[in-house]
């Protein structure tokens, strides 16, 4: 721990990577703050000659037309903020940590309106005769986003200078779209106990 108070930011960002910022606190020799955050997103486009009409399969032999699985978008956003407490009572170090993760992700899918005509030999393709032909309707495009809330509390306890005990409690609950199913209780308990039986050791 510091003896004095300080405070340091700090932030990274390079082109193909997230942007990420903390900031440190040591307000007083037994306390300490510390925040973070962390913001990405990714871009997929799929883009095709062909946009418009079916797609033709012969297996082994030729693949043309709108493929079944393209010309779509999807965008991805990523937040991640987290700040963090620790305090220093006696042979007690008590840290203390929050999260928040919001992720959203939305996708624009046009291939599968098309649809796929599957033929056995260059011959049907002439005269029009397909083993089968697979077509999807309705909206393609999904959008949605889930919140991920976690927080922990540990007890790092020194009653000796050969014996340590740690002892928390962590709960995590992700909030999904209402068509999934989800649960708030997720508790993680911890609980560890580490003995030097010799100082040489």
């Amino acid at each position: 721990m510091c003896s004095g108070g300080s405070r340091r930011w700090l932030l990274q960002w390079r082109a193909s990577g997230p942007l990420r910022s903390g900031r440190h606190d040591a307000v007083r020799s037994r306390h300490a703050y510390k925040l973070s955050f962390e913001v990405s997103q990714r871009r997929a486009v799929e883009r095709t000659e062909i946009s418009t009409g079916p797609g033709m399969l012969i297996p082994g032999v030729a693949l043309f037309g709108t493929p079944y699985f393209g010309n779509s978008r999807r965008f991805e956003t990523h937040l991640d903020v987290a700040d963090g407490f620790s305090l220093q009572i006696n042979h007690h170090l008590i840290p203390d940590w929050h999260e928040r993760q919001s992720d959203c992700s939305s996708r624009e899918r046009a291939g599968r309106v098309s649809g796929l005509l599957r033929l056995s030999s260059l011959a049907d393709l002439s005269t029009g005769n397909a083993d089968f032909f697979s077509q999807s309707f309705g909206n393609f495009d999904t959008k949605f986003s889930e919140l991920c809330l976690a927080a922990y509390g540990q007890d790092h306890w020194t009653p000796a200078r050969s014996l340590t005990i740690d002892c928390g409690l962590r709960h995590e609950y992700n909030r999904l779209p209402s068509s999934l199913p989800q649960d708030a209780i997720n508790f993680s308990p911890r609980i560890g106990i580490a003995w030097t039986p010799h100082p040489r050791w």
